[in-house]
């Protein structure tokens, strides 16, 4: 009689060891899909996915084969880099015609002036735009698991810039180039949305409310920001590098 209680005693203990190996299993695989599906809620978020294929439609019409010979290429080669990551600038000459004193061509002038209206737009959200060699592993290698910067180099200038999120966005890009001697290039877009949080708030003084808070139903409610990124391909349709 004792043996037999000792033995549903011991298949007992396993069941439960079974179930606990099972639930905390389970826990973690929950947790990974949870954080994962976080993520997708600001990486490659469905609404700025056309946005970002229109911006790289406007990119690739300005002269963006010089801008990467100056910012990322060494002079003189086509797949040796002095950076693999740079932020775009629609304000840099190098970008646009210029007549013989430098200056740039005044129909050129229009291209300039609507990309500083698109970057500066508030419907599109932009806050930066990154242009990246289409293989990201050498600019991975330089981000720790927790997000640090751990290289000494060019591309440090820029990574040390980007925000967390940014930094997780770009370890989650993969691809390589299909011919070493003409390699790909990506962009990469920041975008950056302003709401109103709610579960913040104050009672308005005088009627207004603090600086970085916004007026809702007899509320001040403090302003936050959220960040989306999206990347596409950078399809070159001018000369070649």
């Amino acid at each position: 009689m004792n043996n037999k209680k000792g033995f549903v005693f011991i298949e007992t203990i396993l069941v439960i060891v079974v179930l606990s190996v099972v639930l905390i299993t389970s826990l973690v695989a929950f947790n990974k899909i949870l954080v994962e599906q976080k993520r997708r809620l600001v990486f490659d978020d469905t609404s700025y996915i056309y946005t970002t294929y229109n911006i790289e439609n406007f990119i690739v019409s300005l002269n963006i084969e010089n801008y990467i010979k100056k910012y990322m290429l060494i002079d003189g080669t086509k797949n040796e880099y002095k950076r693999k990551i740079v932020e775009f600038n629609c304000n840099d000459k190098t970008l646009y015609n210029l007549l013989a004193n430098n200056e740039i061509d005044p129909k050129e002038q229009q291209k300039m002036k609507f990309c500083e209206e698109v970057m500066n737009s508030d419907e599109l959200n932009i806050k930066h735009i990154y242009i990246t060699t289409y293989d990201v592993s050498s600019i991975k290698d330089c981000l720790s698991s927790s997000g640090e910067v751990i290289c000494d180099n060019t591309d440090s200038e820029v990574l040390d810039n980007l925000s967390i999120n940014g930094i997780y966005y770009l370890r989650t890009l993969y691809g390589t180039n299909d011919d070493e001697n003409n390699p790909d290039y990506r962009i990469i877009v920041e975008y950056e949305e302003e709401y109103n949080n709610c579960t913040i708030r104050k009672k308005p003084e005088d009627g207004t409310c603090p600086t970085n808070y916004s007026y809702v139903d007899s509320n001040c409610c403090k302003k936050d920001k959220k960040n989306y990124y999206s990347n596409i391909k950078l399809v070159l349709r001018g000369t070649a590098l």
